[in-house]
């Protein structure tokens, strides 16, 4: 092979490599990928099928003739090939015994028009999930030389990774989703700052209390208090738990108070604390150094408390809003007087609360409160 040949091979290689990849973020890109490379070794059907090891069944099939039937009919075979080394190429005349266990409708419709028995196989398997892949030529063809399988060893290992980087991606986002749900059920703010302060992600409750009139919102991409000594105390700590985030093993934290007084409602209590992304250096911002800081707003608590009660415990709105004052160190005269109500009357609501709840004392209600989840929203 001449030395132009070759670099046209090279680069015929690369970008054919770099169109594997694409596919490990866009999975409808894999099709015309299988294509390419069937096209590249000659080959008349590419296959890849996927399994989750707990299953028996092969829940995703493409091939570069969708409609060829390779479903449930082509589980005798794969189970063959799985009984071969992974990670590598198999040609079936060394696998003929399985090819037999084919039915005989699947094995005869295959042979109408493929040389399935002269195919190649390989197959990559980890604790998640089995993929599977295969190709073969069309009847009266030559079987695949050595060039053509040289060219699949060389493809074999990136097509492995991109499923890797791809199971990845997924738990990330099953992770990202499910957190998601979470933040949002949270009575919270949650915000993710960068190394230069901006504001590079907020849950719905911090975008609703930032976007709320007085006490913190953002101003040029950054977190601000309308009280500048309150801003320079902010300013200071996001600073420092940002710079200390970037030393290994060690947390910097802080917490400060921004003042409501303007809009008549107590403070937002407010916690910084220095934040490293480890994600095993999986990505490109892996170790960069953060501050997060989460938002804590006393009515916005007190609503999600009382709801979570009013649902695990069956009570009335009343109800919840007692238990969870008295949790929050209120008494019944200091109810009585800030609700206008009668001690009598909060009393036999506190009656009420105690058998629903399965509690004999205000200590023990106070604690159920407290350590249940309830708790979660503080």
């Amino acid at each position: 092979m001449d030395r132009d040949s070759s670099m046209e091979q090279n680069k015929a290689l690369s970008a054919l490599i770099s169109k594997i990849y694409q596919t490990a973020t866009d999975a409808s890109k894999l099709q015309p990928v299988m294509d390419c490379i069937a096209a590249e070794i000659g080959a008349d059907l590419g296959t890849i099928a996927f399994s989750e090891n707990s299953s028996e069944k092969f829940n995703h099939i493409v091939a570069t003739q969708p409609a060829t039937d390779l479903s449930d009919c082509f589980r005798p075979w794969i189970n063959n090939v799985l009984e071969m080394d992974a990670d590598c190429l198999h040609r079936h005349p060394d696998i003929a015994a399985g090819w037999a266990q084919l039915n005989g409708n699947s094995r005869q419709g295959l042979h109408k028009k493929f040389d399935f028995d002269r195919g190649i196989s390989a197959y990559f398997q980890d604790k998640a999930r089995c993929v599977y892949i295969s190709f073969c030529r069309a009847n009266g063809r030559p079987d695949f030389d050595h060039e053509d399988l040289a060219w699949l060893e060389l493809l074999l290992p990136h097509i492995k990774q991109v499923f890797e980087i791809n199971d990845y991606l997924d738990k990330l986002t099953l992770l990202h989703d499910v957190t998601q749900d979470r933040y949002q059920q949270l009575s919270i703010g949650v915000v993710l700052l960068d190394e230069e302060g901006q504001v590079v992600f907020s849950n719905p409750i911090a975008k609703r209390m930032l976007q709320d009139p007085g006490g913190i919102g953002i101003s040029q991409g950054k977190l601000r208090s309308e009280s500048k000594e309150e801003n320079t105390k902010l300013n200071r700590l996001i600073k420092q738990c940002v710079q200390m985030a970037n030393v290994k093993g060690v947390m910097q934290d802080g917490f400060l108070s921004i003042s409501r007084a303007n809009i008549n409602k107590p403070p937002l209590s407010v916690s910084i604390t220095s934040y490293s992304n480890n994600l095993n250096a999986r990505t490109l911002s892996a170790n960069s150094h953060r501050a997060l800081a989460i938002i804590f707003d006393p009515d916005r608590r007190q609503v999600s408390q009382e709801y979570i009660l009013e649902r695990l415990y069956n009570l009335t709105n009343a109800e919840a809003s007692l238990a969870t004052n008295l949790a929050g160190g209120k008494t019944i005269n200091e109810l009585a007087v800030d609700h206008e109500i009668s001690r009598e009357t909060l009393r036999s609501q506190l009656k009420r609360v105690f058998q629903k709840t399965h509690t004999n004392r205000q200590s023990e209600l106070v604690k159920l409160v407290l350590s249940g989840p309830g708790s979660l929203m503080m």
